[in-house]
Formats: C-alpha cells, sequence, structure tokens
C-alpha cells in the first residue's frame, strides 16, 4: 500500500475549506436565531425538544407523543407552569390517543374549561349531592380558623424565592397552613367518598401515574357528572378565594389566578393486601405544584396512623373530615403509614398560569411555530 503525505499547498487548502465551512455553519446558525428570537427564550434541553418536535412533522403517533410529554413535563419541572399547561394541552390535540396527554387536558376541562358537562343533577346513585360549599364571611374572617407554620429558611423552596410577595423573599418561611376545624360538611367528604367508590367499579384504581410517589387513586375528572360540578364549584368559589388570603403576604396571588393542576381522590389501607386495594403511605417527595392541598374525607377515628409528615420541620399533620392542609409544593413530605383502616383524602396540586422565569406565556410554542413555518 502507497502512502502520499499530502504538500504544504494541500494542508492551506484543507485549512480554508473547513475555516469557509464553519464560518458558514455558524452564520446559519447566527442567522436562524436573528431571525427566530423565541429561540433565544429557550434553555438548552427545551430547545432540543423543540427541534426534534419541529423536525418530526409526520411522523408515527406515539413517538410524537412522548416528545410532547417531555417537553411538557421538561417545563413544569422548571416551574414554567404557563408553558406546560399549553404544552400538554396541544400535544393532546395532536395526539388525540395518548391518555397521559389527556389527562391535562381533562382537568383543565373540569375546573377552568367551558364545562359543557355541568348540567343540572341531583343525585349520583345512591347518593344525594350535598349543598355547595359556602365560606360564610364570618367563618372566613375568623383569626384561628387556620393555623400556620414557619419551616427553616434553608428549607424555603427555590419557587417560593422566586415568586412575586410583598416580604423579601429569604423571609418567607410561613409556607404550612392547616385548618382548626372542619371546610368541607361531613355530608360532602361522605358524597366524594362514595362517588369514587361508585367510579372504581367501572374503571379501577389508578396506581402508576405518579411514578416517584404513586398513590392509590381515582381522579376527579372521572366521577359522576355531579360529583365534577360539585368539586368545580367548591374550588372556585371558596376554597380558591380562602387560601389566596391564607398565603398572603407570602405569596401574592390573585384568587383568580389559581388554577388546580391535579386533583384526584387517594385511599390508604393499613392492616396488610386483605385489608384493601390502597398502599398504606406514601413516601417522601415533591410536587410539581406551586401550592399543594391534603383535604382529609374521613374521620382519624376511623383508622390508626397516618397524616402528612413535612421533612423540613418534623411535623406530622392529620385532621377530621373536612380539614385543609395548604403547603408548598416544593416542601419535601411523605404520608404516614396507616396501620390500621382506611384513609380518604382529596389532593390538589395548584399553580399559577405564569413561569418562574417571567418569561411571556407561550414562548415555547411560539418558538417552535417559528421553527416549523422555515
Amino acid at each position: 500500500m502507497k502512502f502520499t503525505i499530502p504538500s504544504a499547498a494541500s494542508f492551506l487548502w484543507l485549512s480554508l475549506l473547513v475555516g469557509l465551512t464553519t464560518r458558514y455553519r455558524d452564520g446559519l446558525a447566527a442567522a436562524a436565531s436573528a431571525s427566530n428570537p423565541q429561540l433565544d427564550l429557550l434553555t438548552p434541553d427545551v430547545k432540543a425538544l423543540v427541534s426534534q418536535i419541529a423536525a418530526l412533522r409526520a411522523t408515527n403517533e406515539e413517538q410524537h407523543a412522548d416528545l410532547w410529554r417531555r417537553l411538557g413535563k421538561t417545563q413544569l419541572d422548571a416551574r414554567e407552569y404557563g408553558e406546560a399547561r399549553r404544552i400538554f394541552c396541544r400535544g393532546s390535540e395532536l395526539c388525540p390517543s395518548d391518555e397521559k396527554l389527556r389527562h391535562h387536558v381533562k382537568v383543565y376541562d373540569t375546573f377552568q374549561g367551558e364545562a359543557e358537562f355541568l348540567e343540572e343533577t341531583s343525585s349520583t346513585g345512591n347518593s344525594v349531592v350535598p349543598q355547595p360549599l359556602e365560606i360564610k364571611p364570618t367563618v372566613a374572617g375568623k383569626p384561628d380558623l387556620i393555623l400556620s407554620l414557619d419551616v427553616p429558611r434553608e428549607a424555603i423552596p427555590l419557587a417560593i424565592k422566586r415568586w412575586k410577595g410583598k416580604i423579601p423573599p429569604e423571609d418567607r418561611c410561613r409556607l404550612i397552613h392547616a385548618s382548626t376545624e372542619p371546610i368541607l360538611s361531613r355530608d360532602a367528604c361522605q358524597y366524594l367518598i362514595q362517588s369514587a367508590l361508585e367510579t372504581v367499579k367501572h374503571r379501577g384504581w389508578t396506581k402508576d401515574r405518579h411514578v416517584q410517589a404513586p398513590t392509590c387513586d381515582i381522579p376527579v375528572f372521572d366521577l359522576p357528572v355531579a360529583a365534577k360540578q360539585w368539586c368545580r364549584h367548591a374550588m372556585k368559589q371558596s376554597l380558591l378565594p380562602l387560601l389566596a388570603t391564607t398565603v398572603a403576604p407570602e405569596l401574592d396571588i390573585d384568587p383568580n389566578d389559581l388554577h388546580i393542576q391535579d386533583c384526584f381522590i387517594v385511599r390508604y389501607d393499613g392492616g396488610g393486601e386483605e385489608s384493601g386495594p390502597g398502599f398504606d403511605s406514601l413516601r417522601p417527595h415533591e410536587d410539581e405544584s406551586l401550592l399543594s392541598l391534603t383535604i382529609a374525607l374521613n374521620d382519624q377515628s376511623e383508622y390508626n396512623g397516618g397524616g402528612l409528615y413535612i421533612h423540613s420541620t418534623g411535623d406530622l399533620l392529620n385532621g377530621d373530615a373536612g380539614t385543609v392542609l395548604c403547603f408548598a409544593g416544593q416542601l419535601v413530605h411523605g404520608g404516614y403509614p396507616v396501620v390500621q383502616g382506611t384513609r380518604w383524602i382529596l389532593t390538589v396540586f395548584l399553580y399559577v398560569d405564569a413561569n418562574e422565569s417571567g418569561k411571556p406565556v407561550g414562548y415555547t410554542l411560539d418558538a417552535l411555530q417559528a421553527l416549523q413555518q422555515k
């Protein structure tokens, strides 16, 4: 085999060619950035996913849905709540058979959408629909209605520090709130439990939606129409306004800006598998929400153990049917083991339709649209 040593002129020619190619590539990138300023708003991981989706255009739905889920989850983890919701909704439009994308749309439709399902109905099976939840001003104004607890300064979540508020970020310690008396009536709590039990006869319990901290639950959007109607009214008209007042002044949130990211009924069963389908506890974790709610649906006398454990304070919080716990979602927390009996709760994740970064809502889809039009 014969080897030929390139001449000095050849090396010079190759160097010029590589240099021209590099400058041409860099020029294209600069031109793309100049013609698509929305791309400059994207983080590298988001930009990579957006570019993959833009390049797909027509492909199998399963692959497309996976990219949309990953994009939405990436923005949700970054507390870009305005982006995440719009990404999940857009992905569901393009991949209508994907249940994980549809889940987010169903939650939105149940609590914030046009809610065409809200026809008049007075009962669900054998359960009579309770009166709409109303928190009287005399009750809401009671100074001892809500007990608030502080977390250590070093435990203040980044999402709370970055949120707008009248108190300096490093002083926003009052992040755990517990009602000292029931907010929901006992009839309402029993109604929600019975609605869940009726629903799972046809659909079964879900146990694999929350990978890091699995629960045995049923989404509220799967409940009968009347139950969804009751929950929507209770949240919008009573609970969210009360909570917006409760978390102030640490967080400056208008009640109309609070939205529900997820809402589901959970059961915890103690005493082994023969006692019921629920897990006995919930491993320590962080939620993706800005704020999280745990609403007790049955009394503590009906089970042994249980409760909400807050890691940073060491507090174990629990209450009878109708009592409400509210806390910053990024606080590490878990469900204390139920030893015997069944503990029922309604879990609610809350967000504000805005981005933690302060970037305009919709910038991710704007960047995607600009790429697809090139």
